[in-house]
């Protein structure tokens, strides 16, 4: 204790020296102390700054919501082909989306949904991607509808082009968008594997889309072309190939094409797959089914009491579908307008007519003969789009 008291003592005793000796030192070295401070004290700034530049960023990102209500009343007479008569209203659609652009170039999307059914189904995730953008190079990434079929309609029910060719899958995407052109190239495993594969599981399934589109308010076209290597891994098929798996894929095609003119408009596609499937797997009047369907629509929008009225008819066929719970041919006709702002009021009556009465098919837990009767269908639609 006693030798560090002293060192204190003798370094105070040093630096009183100093002060009498040169003031001048001391004056420099208290500067020195203040610019020092300063420093500090934008140094703690600076770090205060960089800590809460992060949260900052991420609390200005915008998310954009989005989404739709669809409340449908429906009748039925001769439900099934099996004589029976029923009616009800149900929530058909419950969407909800959000997007952000994350980023320069990057988006994020994800969508829910809810449809009511007889089985009762809970909200679930549609859709959930990551978009990017560098030019005319684009990517995405995520549980997509991947781009197989164009599915343009003004009726309030699906196509039947949309019934045999929807698929979504966890899948990448990689194209091009150069003007009024765009092609891309996808990859995902499919939930059909082939040569009765059920010990395995890989990423071997890829598509091929191929687009034009151009036009402005007068007249503007849309031409689409798609490929798919396994149309057993569409959401219809992929539930009625018998045991999940195929000796060999079949690849799907399929052409579309859209017209506006003015107030009428034409949408047309055909979807179908390229090759037969095995009759094991599915089948159409005891041999391989090779399902096809397509659409033919014309629309035109008139002036009624004051409201828009989009009018629509359409002449739907499938082809070797009878397995799959699809009419052979359907006939429908609908009027749309708009009641409010964003707001849609929709009626639609169709005719589905059934495979013939000689006519059989064979799916996974379905063994479905034709009737050769006739279903019609009246549905009101109540819809909200924000």
């Amino acid at each position: 204790m006693k030798s560090t008291f002293k060192k204190t003592r003798l370094s105070i005793a040093i630096a009183a020296s100093a002060f009498f000796v040169s003031g001048v030192a001391v004056a420099d070295t208290n500067a020195e102390i203040q610019n020092l401070k300063k420093r500090i004290v934008q140094l703690e700034q600076s770090i205060i700054a960089q800590q809460t530049s992060a949260p900052t960023e991420s609390k200005s990102i915008e998310i954009n919501i989005s989404g739709v209500v669809e409340v449908e009343a429906g009748y039925v007479r001769n439900d099934g082909y099996e004589g029976k008569t029923s009616s009800d209203i149900v929530l058909a659609t419950a969407q909800l989306a959000f997007e952000a652009d994350v980023a320069e170039g990057v988006n994020v999307q994800v969508a829910l949904l809810h449809e009511e059914d007889d089985d009762g189904t809970e909200i679930e995730v549609d859709e959930a991607h990551i978009s990017f953008e560098r030019g005319v190079i684009f990517a995405s990434a995520g549980q997509v509808y991947v781009p197989f079929g164009g599915f343009a309609s003004n009726l309030v029910s699906d196509p039947l082009t949309l019934e045999l060719g929807e698929t979504r899958e966890t899948a990448v995407e990689v194209g091009v968008n150069a003007g009024p052109a765009a092609a891309s190239i996808y990859v995902f495993n499919g939930d059909v594997d082939d040569n009765g594969a059920t010990d395995r599981s890989k990423t071997e399934m890829y598509g091929v889309s191929l687009g034009l589109a151009d036009g402005d308010d007068a007249f503007s076209y849309e031409f689409g072309l798609d490929y798919i290597s396994s149309i057993a891994d569409t959401d219809t098929l992929q539930d009625a190939i018998v045991g999940g798996t195929v000796d060999d894929y079949v690849s799907g095609v399929s052409i579309d094409a859209s017209v506006l003119m003015g107030a009428a408009n034409v949408n047309l596609e055909y979807t179908t797959a390229r090759g037969e499937f095995e009759a094991s797997e599915l089948a159409f009047d005891g041999k391989g089914a090779k399902p096809a369907a397509f659409n033919v629509e014309v629309g035109y929008v008139v002036n009624v009491a004051g409201f828009e009225t989009q009018l629509a008819a359409s002449y739907q066929r499938t082809k070797e579908a009878l397995a799959l719970g699809l009419p052979e041919k359907r006939i429908a006709f609908a009027a749309s307008t708009l009641v409010a702002e964003n707001t849609s009021l929709s009626i639609e009556l169709a005719r589905d007519y059934d495979y013939g009465q000689t006519d059989t098919g064979t799916a996974e837990e379905t063994a479905a003969e034709g009737t050769g009767e006739t279903s019609n269908m009246a549905t009101f639609q109540l819809a909200v789009a924000f």
